[in-house]
């Protein structure tokens, strides 16, 4: 990641992002004019600048951010499953983490009725983490995203603030990359988390900054 990148995370939002956003979302362009996507959904990988991203696509768009942990305590509400329990799922700290445990598939139906139920009870959101590939994928008002940085890009992120060192960072890696990767063959029909075919758009935000990144993103959804 080059220091550009790193300058433009920082920048201020422009103020007239938001209004510019939504006169573009009324006034429609392209193959899709007047039609409004109500959603959209974020999965990344590890040491990508996710989140200073996710949050600024919710301050242009104003749409709410929902991560795992709301949709961990709506599917257990629903489910009168431990949380805890459920969390696990998603845990790189876990030995026995597996597309086969017995315990599995329902935990996984109830985290997809909480998304649903979210869908359809609310628009303008923007869902992030793991629940983001439990969205209906026949549903075409939903903008699916994949963050995603090149292996030396994803490392200068990891020590750039002198939370991790190489080493550990590189560790880190992998067993968040397996984890992702089970996560994505359990969910989906694809057994490549980062293929193509699962998203809209993937975004190299490594290659573009921060800003720029969430700015593509804002304009897709616009467009």
């Amino acid at each position: 990641m080059s220091t550009a990148c790193v300058a433009n995370s920082n920048d201020a939002l422009n103020p007239d992002d938001r209004q510019q956003f939504a006169n573009n979302r009324l006034m429609g362009s392209g193959p899709s004019h007047g039609y409004i996507m109500t959603a959209i959904t974020i999965f990344n990988g590890c040491f990508c600048d996710a989140r200073p991203v996710v949050e600024r696509v919710a301050d242009i768009t104003g749409y709410r951010l929902v991560e795992d942990t709301e949709i961990i305590a709506d599917a257990a509400r629903l489910s009168g499953l431990n949380k805890a329990m459920i969390a696990g799922l998603f845990s790189t700290e876990t030995d026995d983490f597996g597309i086969n445990g017995p315990d599995r598939n329902p935990v996984i139906s109830w985290l997809r009725h909480a998304v649903a139920r979210k869908l359809n009870s609310e628009d303008n959101l923007v869902f992030w983490g793991f629940s983001a590939l439990l969205a209906p994928c026949d549903c075409e008002s939903i903008l699916s995203v994949c963050l995603v940085n090149e292996t030396n890009d994803r490392l200068w992120t990891a020590c750039r603030d002198g939370e991790h060192s190489e080493p550990e960072a590189r560790e880190f890696m992998t067993i968040d990359d397996r984890v992702r990767g089970d996560w994505v063959v359990g969910v989906t029909d694809c057994n490549d988390p980062w293929s193509e075919a699962l998203y809209d758009m993937i975004v190299p935000v490594g290659a573009l900054g921060v800003r720029q990144s969430a700015y593509l993103i804002v304009e897709q959804l616009a467009n």
